[in-house]
């Protein structure tokens, strides 16, 4: 059975979480926005119904999902790590 290690860290800042990931003993690497800027599309639940429009906005999320400049516009941020 694997053991996995999950702690909640409190942070606004991108190169903050960067810094605790790598001071905490483990390999950094990446920060993912959560919500990115779909909270700010009016009526997201019933757009996203139309599979073509959906398509468009999970392509468009990935594109800049791990850009430190779009980072801001999502409400969360997630910072993914490894064990070395």
């Amino acid at each position: 059975m694997q053991h996995r290690l999950t702690q909640i860290f409190w942070t606004t800042d991108v190169e903050e979480l960067k810094t605790e990931i790598t001071k905490s003993g483990l390999k950094f690497e990446t920060v993912l926005s959560i919500e990115s800027f779909g909270w700010l599309i009016p009526e997201l639940g019933r757009k996203l119904d139309k599979c073509s429009y959906r398509e468009l906005l999970l392509q468009s999320i990935r594109t800049i999902e791990e850009n430190s400049s779009t980072m801001g516009i999502s409400a969360h941020i997630m910072g993914v790590a490894i064990k070395k």
